[in-house]
């Protein structure tokens, strides 16, 4: 065989022309034997790099780099007509060595900068002779421009151009032949191979190729069609057509099946007739040398004083000018820190990245660009302070440099920096000023075919429907980065499956399935597309630009990698990513813009406009009381990131007070270990001790308080079902998922990412009354009512968490009369005989039938039956039709298989086991399983039904396998004294209470035993949740008395008497209903488990122990038990040093490797750990326990400079909130005007503090959300729909001017007409921006309404005023330029005259003001009634779904009401009602109409009882009232009493003052009732007044709120 190299190559970079990819290439070429292959992608060298990078994995493949360049006349042209058209011709250049990449990169980065046309980098011969030395030239494909000129223009000029090239390159220039089937191409090929022999011109082969494979052609076709637009049936004109060329009555496509990457056998078939070209190509192979892409990284010359010799010297100046600034005195810690970094800086060479990073960082302050404090791990660096990168001080904070820059590392130290959205982009251009606009550019990124999207494209080009297209589409997991060939081709289960790769839910497995469908439907459009969009997936579709990425190179970018252009950006982009960009020997930097750092800047901008305070934000003191208050309060809305709803409760319960609290609420709560936090907050406030293993640890760990965890268990399997034993997990850490809970205690699966075997300890044994018992060290966590608490602090009698149900994903099936007869040996079966045989025992002949029937599913297999005593029937077992005869019968090697028999023998009663697979077994046969047991050694009785066994571990399979099917049961024990053993046999009882769960899944597989006829209870034995917490969960929602409550929802109020409080449980059915009525959120979470009293803890010696790490949830279930399994990274670092005496860049390895489970590195440092800290006189035992902490904590530690920086920036939003409230606020509004949900949410936010947020003004409002001397917010004009910036600016600026506007028509005489026209002026009328300007000031309604009612002789006051306003300007210019200007002003156009006209109502108010705006901005239709709305109704509009065929009450205004006749004559109507959530609508025939068509008019606010019904056969559900009142009437029929619930910790005689001032202001006829809240124990202590009542209204409500204290109905 001939060989030959490919050098002729497109891949996926070419882009939507090339559909190879990388590594398909090369895995092709090694396959093939080929000693090399090269890249000619068009026009760029984006896969350069990763083509090179990829050769290294399959070696003996040389990687050459080219690329098949645009060449034309002139590369500056731009203009073009359609006769005179942008001629481009091919051309492929490859790089022989160093200095021929070096030109590539060149010509590759020119085409773009200088010659780029449309979506074409061009280049031409100018650029050529400059750049050609080093490369390796040919005559290239029929596009080139040898070929062409041969085509058409004749043998004579082509020659012409022959020579030039020949000329150029010499004895690098080739004659390149292809072979495609085109009869264009052959003439090419006769006169190239005329001109070879005649010039001496070696000639080498070629296949212009586009894909991998032959099969993949229709593939490319389609890619073709998605660039171009077309639909694959568009007839293709094959022929040779200019790429971009306009194709008239057909589409552009590749002229057949050709294009591939053919082996060397094709090739060498193809070319047989011309063998020196194959060898040609081997020529060049030896010519090109292996060139080395990677390189060390080339920083920026940054130039430095010249009194200084290095960078080094000038570095370590700075730094200590700065330490004298930031530090004042510098101690000798300061010091020793100082020069421990600079010198790791020197020796790594690092010193002219820091003084880079501070220059930019040091240029953007002085340019008022707002900075970040810091970012990441560099924030560890006390240098970087100094210098100024950063505010924090790492000393200060214990923040290390080594988690930033140590010796050992090797890379780039990684400095990102914050910058606010607008500031970015002046610190960019301060960068491309100082270094040159050729040294500094972005960084590309590859927009691929993902799975989604690959499916679109080729469904869109082969023209399957819209609808079908998205329909697969969907059926793709909306998972990042996930395959569309794995979840086509993968394994659903098992190892690498879709489940434990991908971690794969139910849903979307059942998705793949649906998709595995219509891929297997040959024939069907669905599986062409599916196939075509696998063989496409990852095709590179679009380049687009790095967020934040930039890069600064020493010298022109263009010299050292290839940049390309676009019109997207000034700046240059890199070809190469950003992931390979620091290899290619070019330094990143992350220039991000940070919203939050805009609203800082504009929020400081105005307090300094509005209070002449200039406040310096990274000054501000840490200690402020104000800030605090807010912190403790949860005010955090709006704040950075402090502001969800699970921070704010746990900040209210934190009462944080020192910067130190936010650093480590903000690492506990981001990571996701929540469960740590109540430890955490309990510890602070002194309720739970602090202890620590070694007193030493105190110092590091005092502010996280010492949190630690170990454990044990057998592990519940929750893809397969199926338990395995943790020390078993080692090797399956990352694919093993286990069941746990969620933070709502919901059934959540997740992966094991971490497992430890932490030596022998002490053990403890827990046995639960249910009879679930497990083995676990004193220390280990498990879940109590009052969160996760080590078991050695628990004792017999308290409750702790076990699952309702446990679930698996993935279960199998096996054969039923196998599983019979395995259910029935177990339970009267007879294993233990050294006989290779197994026996049945009964004396039902039901059962003795059944088990000879099943026993047919064996192969080879025969039985005989023994008659005994009392009726007993032995049915013994034998091989048959042996070939040997020893050969073990087919069921003796199931049992062996499954290990229940062995060679000598089997297992005795007290050791039988219930196979593993049976636990993987769907729903439906372990309920066969189960009832083939119970038939045989079960009861099944009224009150219950249990089964009897001596074997534990079958009593313990059983209850497991019971609660697979959501069936609880307990475990009994008892004793009795066997005379044939001579010995005490403890006996298991497994009883089953609920009997209407038993006999839905288990009873319909009995053949025997029947359950009794009748009703059968579905009651969960002790299914009990904390009283104490029910009873003041209610109390704290229920402000009726317990008579009424009974009345409302039901329960029975014996329940709340003395008598029955004393009781620590209560019925999970009493309390149930009442969690979906009342908001009991702590009794509803517990309800999703259940809790098991602990019958014993007692020890149990000392055993090796285990502990796993689970991913997000930190829990698991072991023995149908759930059990638990966090602190800073530099707290590992800090201690390794101060206890074992470690170096700070050993301590930097030790984080590493327990971070990345670098076993081997772990096990020699561990050594170093335990002789350092010894050679201390710490004891041993101690440091192994602090050791196996370290290891199962460090894979979930939290970065502590990450949470520091993030804290720091949180804490100035909070302070400019609790001190600046109006300023911050009007900031953050602007900062979401884009986003109405968010602006919505912020303007409540304001109501709630208590700040005036009024509508766009033409006086006060600018372009955003300001604030007015008065401190009021103001909405701004430029969010005003229609307005325009440019109208905006104008007003603005003639405001500035010529002051404010004094009346609406010198508004009209000074203002630019031009750009204030009709449109613009209805905008503003509508957003009420003229409401507050003369002579139109006073009600809303009637100015909004004059601006639009006829004026005169025109249809509206508007144009009337603009008429006005025009004539008014011309007058002046015309005064202006006359001789009599003098004498101008005392001629006057006269002011029009306002309409009367009767005002707007509310509604159409509101309705035009959002129609502009948006949001309702002047109010709510329902604001008035919004205490009605928040107290008596079931839910929002939008919430009513959930509520199915129950009856609800909702509250909403008519904002449409359509009445119509039926064509029966009769009336019917279809309206539309809003609350604050959404719209209902909702259609009223016959009766109901009749009854309720008066109330449904515009405008009118009701309150509608009713309920969500089903429609006549129909999925569907519409709401269907039943009773329907105007919601003003409703507070005085509804409401008797409000009660207040006054937080103990407001309490105070101010507080009591300010109640008694407004409740006398606010008299009424609502009875007032009060309850003071003790949140932190959970108490409530109620009051009532006798004599005082109040108007309980929206008004009362908002005044409570102000106070902090809540008004709840009752």
């Amino acid at each position: 065989m001939p060989q030959f190299a490919h050098l002729h190559c497109h891949t996926q970079y070419s882009l939507l022309d090339g559909a190879a990819s990388i590594p398909a290439l090369f895995k092709k070429a090694k396959a093939d034997g080929m000693k090399a292959l090269a890249i000619t992608d068009h026009g760029n060298m984006f896969g350069a790099f990763q083509f090179v990078a990829e050769a290294a994995k399959h070696e003996g493949v040389k990687p050459i780099v080219g690329c098949e360049f645009y060449v034309v006349n002139d590369r500056h042209r731009r203009t073009f007509t359609k006769e005179d058209k942008d001629k481009r011709y091919h051309q492929l250049f490859l790089a022989k060595n160093p200095e021929g990449y070096k030109n590539l990169v060149k010509l590759c980065s020119l085409g773009y900068i200088e010659g780029l046309y449309g979506k074409y980098p061009r280049i031409d011969k100018e650029l050529i002779l400059q750049y050609h030395e080093g490369l390796i030239a040919t005559t290239c494909c029929i596009g080139a421009m040898v070929p062409q000129a041969i085509l058409r223009k004749g043998e004579a000029e082509a020659r012409k151009e022959f020579e030039w090239w020949y000329g150029i390159f010499g004895e690098d220039y080739y004659i390149e032949i292809q072979r495609h089937q085109m009869e264009e191409q052959d003439k090419v090929n006769e006169v190239l191979l005329r001109w070879a022999k005649e010039y001496n011109v070696k000639v080498i082969c070629t296949n212009d190729s586009h894909y991998v494979d032959q099969k993949d052609w229709n593939a490319h076709d389609i890619l073709l069609c998605i660039n171009t637009g077309e639909k694959q049936a568009t007839p293709a004109i094959r022929e040779f057509v200019e790429e971009g060329a306009t194709m008239k009555g057909g589409r552009f496509a590749f002229w057949n099946d050709q294009f591939y990457f053919k082996t060397q056998a094709e090739m060498g078939k193809l070319f047989q007739d011309v063998p020196f070209a194959l060898d040609n190509t081997m020529e060049i192979v030896d010519k090109c040398e292996h060139l080395k892409l990677k390189k060390d990284i080339l920083l920026p010359n940054f130039v430095i004083p010249q009194e200084f010799n290095t960078q080094d010297d000038y570095l370590r100046h700075i730094t200590f000018e700065g330490a004298r600034q930031r530090y004042k005195d510098i101690t000798p810690e300061i010091e020793e820190r100082l020069n421990f970094e600079l010198h790791t800086v020197k020796t790594m060479g690092f010193a002219g990245y820091f003084l880079i990073v501070s220059d930019f960082i040091k240029a953007g302050r002085d340019l008022g660009v707002f900075i970040g404090p810091g970012r990441g791990s560099a924030a560890g660096s006390a240098v970087a302070y100094c210098i100024g990168i950063t505010n924090i001080d790492p000393i200060k904070y214990q923040l290390l440099f080594e988690r930033f820059l140590n010796p050992d590392r090797k890379s780039m130290p990684d400095i990102d920096t914050d910058f606010d959205d607008e500031g970015r982009q002046k610190v960019l251009e301060y960068v491309v000023q100082k270094y040159g606009k050729q040294q500094v550019a972005q960084i590309v990124t590859y927009g691929t075919m993902a799975a989604k999207m690959s499916i679109k494209d080729v469904a869109r080009v082969m023209d399957l429907p819209l609808d079908q297209s998205n329909a697969l589409a969907k059926l793709v997991p909306d998972k990042p980065g996930i395959s569309l060939n794995r979840v086509l081709t993968a394994p659903i289960d098992g190892e690498g499956s879709l489940r434990s790769k991908e971690g794969l839910m139910s849903d979307d497995i059942e998705n793949a399935k649906k998709l595995r469908e219509y891929l297997d439907a040959n024939g069907t459009l669905e599986s062409q597309v599916l196939r075509e969009a696998m063989i496409l997936e990852g095709s590179v579709r679009n380049t687009g630009i790095h967020a934040a990425g930039i890069i600064i190179a020493p010298k022109d970018l263009t010299e050292i990698i290839p940049v390309y252009a676009s019109k997207e950006t000034d700046l240059l982009i890199t070809q190469y990513e950003g992931s390979i960009i620091e290899d290619a020997g070019v330094i990143k930097m992350d220039f991000l813009g940070l919203k939050t750092l805009t609203i800082l800047r504009d929020a400081l901008r105005m307090i300094e406009q509005n209070h002449g305070i200039k406040i310096e934000i990274d000054e501000i003191p840490l200690d402020d009381r104000k800030t605090y208050e807010l912190y403790q309060s949860g005010a955090t809305n709006g704040t950075f990131q402090f502001e969800s709803a699970g921070m704010q409760k746990y900040l209210r319960e934190l009462k944080p007070d020192k910067f130190d609290d936010l650093i480590a609420m903000n690492a506990l709560y981001r990571p996701g270990p929540l469960e740590y936090i109540p430890d955490f907050i309990a510890r602070k406030h002194g309720r739970q001790q602090v202890t620590y293993d070694l007193p030493e640890m105190e110092e590091y760990l005092k502010d996280t308080f010492g949190i630690c965890v170990t454990g044990d268990t057998l592990v519940y399997d929750a893809i397969t079902g199926k338990r395995v034993r943790i020390d078993q997990l080692r090797y399956r850490v990352g694919e093993f998922y286990v069941q746990g809970v969620d933070e709502n205690l919901k059934p959540q699966k997740a992966p094991v990412t971490y497992w430890v075997c932490n030596g022998e300890k002490p053990v403890f044994q827990v046995k639960l009354k249910n009879g679930a018992t497990v083995k676990m060290t004193s220390n280990h966590r498990v879940l109590t009512e009052n969160g996760w608490q080590e078991i050695g602090r628990l004792q017999p009698g308290d409750y702790i968490a076990t699952p309702r149900r446990l679930f698996a994903e993935t279960t199998q099936q096996t054969d039923r009369q196998k599983l019979r007869v395995l259910a029935y040996l177990l339970a009267d079966g007879s294993l233990s005989s050294s006989g290779a045989t197994a026996e049945f025992i009964s004396k039902d002949q039901v059962l003795i039938e059944a088990f000879q029937e099943s026993l047919s599913s064996f192969e080879n297999l025969k039985f005989r039956t023994l008659q005994q005593v009392r009726d007993v029937t032995r049915v013994m077992t034998a091989g048959k039709n042996k070939k040997f005869y020893h050969e073990t019968n087919s069921l003796v090697q199931f049992l062996r298989d499954w290990g229940l028999k062995t060679m000598k023998g089997g297992c005795r009663s007290g050791d039988k086991f219930i196979p593993e697979f049976v636990f993987g077994l769907d729903d439906d046969q372990i309920a066969f399983f189960l009832a083939s047991y119970w038939d045989c050694d079960g009861y099944v009785g009224k009150k219950s039904c249990f089964i009897k066994t001596i074997s534990s571990s079958l009593a313990r399979g059983i209850q497991t396998l019971l609660l697979r099917l959501g069936i609880y049961s307990n475990i009994y024990e008892s004793t009795y004294y066997n005379n044939r053993r001579q010995e005490q046999i403890i006996a298991y009882q497994v009883t089953v209470y609920n009997l209407k769960a038993f006999s839905e899944k288990i009873a319909a597989h009995l053949l025997l035993k029947q359950m009794k006829s009748g009703d059968l209870h579905g009651e969960e034995f002790r299914d009990k949740v904390s009283r104490d917490i029910f009873l003041k969960e209610v109390e704290l929602e229920w402000t009726g008395s317990v008579k009424s409550l009974m009345r409302t929802h039901g329960i029975d109020r014996q329940h709340f008497y003395k008598k029955y409080r004393q009781l620590p449980r209560i019925a999970s059915k009493v309390v149930r209903p009442l969690t979906e009525a009342l908001t009991l959120p702590e009794t509803n979470r517990h309800l999703n488990v259940r809790w098991e009293e602990i019958e014993s803890i007692t020890p149990a010696g000392t055993e090796l122990v285990y502990d796993i790490t689970v991913d997000g949830i930190h829990n698991f279930i072991g023995n149908n038990i759930i059990l638990h399994n966090c602190v800073y990274q530099e707290q590992i670092m800090l201690l390794s040093q101060k206890l074992a005496g470690f170096s700070k860049g050993d301590a930097d390895v030790l984080r590493k490797a327990m971070g990345k489970k670098q076993i081997a590195v772990l096990n020699k440092m561990k050594s170093q750990f335990i002789d350092g800290a010894s050679a201390k006189g710490m004891p041993t035992d101690k440091l192994e326990k602090v050791w196996t902490d370290w290891e199962a904590f460090a894979s979930y530690a939290f970065n502590k400079s990450h949470s520091t920086c993030y804290a720091f920036v949180a804490y100035q939003t909070a302070y400019l909130k609790a001190h600046y409230p109006s300023e911050y606020m009007a900031s953050v509004l602007t900062h979401s005007q884009g986003n109405i949900d968010k602006t919505t949410f912020f303007l409540e936010e304001c109501k709630r503090m208590g700040l005036d947020v009024k509508g766009p003004d033409i006086n006060e409002s600018g372009v955003n959300f300001a604030v007015n001397k008065k401190g009021v917010v103001r909405y701004g004009m430029g969010a005003i729909k229609g307005v325009g910036e440019a109208a905006v600016e104008a007003l603005i600026r003639e405001r500035k001017e010529k002051g404010p506007f004094t009346t609406i028509f010198d508004f009209m005489r000074r203002i630019n007409l031009r750009t204030v026209n009709k449109k613009v002026m209805e905008c503003l009328a509508f957003a009420g921006a003229f409401d507050e300007i003369p002579p139109l000031q006073g009600e809303k309604g009637g100015a909004r309404a004059a601006f639009f009612a006829a004026s005169d002789k025109y249809e509206s006051f508007i144009e009337h005023l603009l008429k006005y306003g025009a004539a008014h300007q011309e007058d002046k210019v015309m005064s202006v330029n006359s001789l009599f200007g003098d004498l101008s002003d005392s001629v006057s156009i006269p002011e029009p005259t306002v309409p009367k006209v009767a005002p707007w109502n509310l509604l159409t108010l509101l309705q035009r003001e959002k129609d502009v705006v948006g949001i309702y901005l002047s109010g709510h239709p329902l604001d008035d009634y919004k205490f009605e709305v928040e107290n008596l109704t079931t839910c929002s509009l939008d919430r009513i779904d959930n509520f199915h065929n129950q009856k609800i009450k909702i509250a909403g205004f008519v904002t449409k009401a359509e009445h119509r006749i039926s064509q029966k004559g009769t009336g019917w109507g279809r309206f539309t009602i809003s609350d604050y959530s959404g719209n209902l609508e909702l259609a009223l025939f016959s009766n109901d109409y009749a009854q309720f068509k008066h109330y449904f008019e515009e405008g009118n606010c009701l309150y509608i009882t009713g309920s969500q019904k089903q429609r006549y056969n129909s999925d569907e559900y519409e709401f269907k009232p039943e009773k329907v009142e105007l919601l003003e009437t409703v507070g005085g029929s509804q409401i008797a009493a409000v009660t207040l619930q006054i937080p103990l910790e407001l309490l105070s005689v101010d507080l009591l003052n300010q109640l008694d001032r407004i409740c006398k202001d606010r008299k009424g006829k609502h009875t007032l009732k009060m309850r003071l809240l003790d949140r932190t124990n959970k108490n409530a202590l109620p009051f009532a007044s006798v004599s005082r009542k109040v108007n309980a209204d929206s008004d009362f409500a908002m005044e409570m709120e102000k106070l902090g204290v809540e008004c709840k109905v009752g």
